[in-house]
């Protein structure tokens, strides 16, 4: 599997918890360069990125779809949509089935699985979690399953029962040098009031036993983001203060089994973290979004122990969310809800402008009975592609169109290419 282009674009509501250290710092310090030099915060573990073994951070905010590039084809899915290929030598897209008799119509088809989250790749196999009822006992439960890319030998890697009195399952997972993550998200309510639960439990394949390495309780709509480097994991947050904005990062390291975390001030009012991203040379990038009147959206990283402005999306108009792939930032705004339209940027880590303008949308035109925008996962990537996974609900019998998008931008304009497409 090569290292793909991938970027999440939708509106993540997060907000407040604190989870601070003792000292505020890092023991894999996110506030120096590994030479004490004064440049933004890189971590300092000695790493080289393996495609077969490590989890790739740019698939790590498409939370309920998938893209993954394998070395002869994209495997992708939207929502609860089919699992599709799109082929790179043949340029042909299909339904990810290899059974010759199957029309792909039906619940028996290798590609119908209802997936809970998005798909994974480790190690020449896709994986994917699902949920069910054991019909001897009738016990919610939630499995790990894998298969080969061509979906063939499917197989239950670990079936994990619902907890005693607990009225939720994990909601995604992360497969990561052997280790299986499962993140929840959930919420419970406690003498009346409400909260909003999130946990995260490392598993590794092969083994039983679970182990939880973040938690946390709020009444904010607060997600954490994860990202993956070498024996580490970074989950970070933001969280909202009295006059200013915080940035909460936890580490978890898979060898030692320690966690540290630390918080900085962001210096900006009521902003919240809608995404978190570490460059291949470990520079920890935040994209926090708008507080309307005094920050429109902006990217920070850590310098010298404190939260920085790199750059910001601000053209006096609109209000943007920004969000990270691979060697570039991005924001979306929303022109016109009713047609719809959007204004893409696209801009390099250091703020450069590599695209902005319209985003196209002529794949649209190809339906011809009434249909309504389904919404819609961004995939950037570096330097002048994009693909966008869509849903396209059709008015008349409620069915769903599904496309995969290929954008190729310039300074000078953008171009669109349908790869694939399929009707319920």
């Amino acid at each position: 599997m090569k290292r793909v282009f991938a970027l999440f674009m939708s509106i993540l509501m997060l907000m407040s918890f604190a989870a601070c250290g003792k000292d505020g710092k890092l023991p894999v310090s996110p506030t120096a360069a590994p030479d004490g030099s004064d440049s933004p915060a890189y971590t300092e573990e000695p790493y080289a990125f393996d495609p077969e073994t490590d989890f790739d951070n740019r698939f790590s905010n498409l939370l309920y779809n998938t893209f993954i590039e394998l070395d002869d084809c994209y495997v992708w899915r939207f929502d609860s949509s089919p699992i599709f290929y799109w082929d790179k030598t043949m340029q042909e897209s299909g339904v990810l089935c290899n059974r010759p008799e199957c029309d792909h119509r039906n619940p028996d088809c290798n590609a119908f699985i209802y997936v809970i989250g998005y798909m994974s790749y480790y190690n020449g196999r896709l994986y994917y979690m699902v949920y069910g009822k054991d019909p001897m006992n009738k016990k919610p439960y939630y499995s790990v399953m894998s298969m080969k890319p061509d979906s063939t030998d499917i197989r239950e890697e670990r079936r994990i029962y619902r907890e005693e009195d607990a009225d939720y399952d994990a909601s995604n997972m992360f497969v990561h040098r052997g280790s299986v993550f499962l993140y929840y998200s959930y919420q419970i309510v406690e003498n009346l009031v409400p909260y909003n639960c999130y946990r995260v439990e490392i598993m590794e394949l092969g083994k039983s036993e679970r182990k939880t390495v973040y938690e946390l309780k709020t009444q904010s709509y607060q997600k954490p983001i994860l990202q993956f480097r070498g024996n580490e994991v970074y989950i970070a947050r933001g969280r909202g203060g009295d006059d200013t904005s915080y940035l909460e990062l936890t580490v978890y390291n898979m060898v030692s089994g320690k966690t540290d975390q630390a918080e900085y001030d962001v210096g900006v009012y009521d902003t919240c973290l809608s995404d978190f991203y570490i460059t291949p040379e470990g520079e920890l990038l935040f994209a926090l979004d708008t507080d309307y009147d005094k920050f429109p959206g902006g990217v920070f990283t850590i310098k010298d122990g404190k939260a920085v402005e790199k750059f910001r999306f601000d053209d006096g108009e609109h209000i943007f969310i920004p969000t990270f792939a691979d060697g570039v930032a991005c924001v979306i705004a929303t022109v016109d809800s009713d047609v719809p339209t959007f204004m893409i940027w696209i801009t390099d880590f250091e703020g450069n402008t590599i695209y902005k303008g319209e985003l196209p949308m002529e794949y649209r035109n190809s339906i011809t009975e009434a249909h309504s925008f389904g919404g819609r996962d961004m995939l950037v990537g570096s330097g002048s592609s994009l693909f966008m996974i869509t849903g396209e609900t059709l008015g008349a019998d409620g069915g769903i169109v599904y496309f995969l998008i290929k954008y190729d931008f310039s300074p000078d304009g953008i171009t669109e290419t349908v790869l694939g497409s399929y009707a319920e």
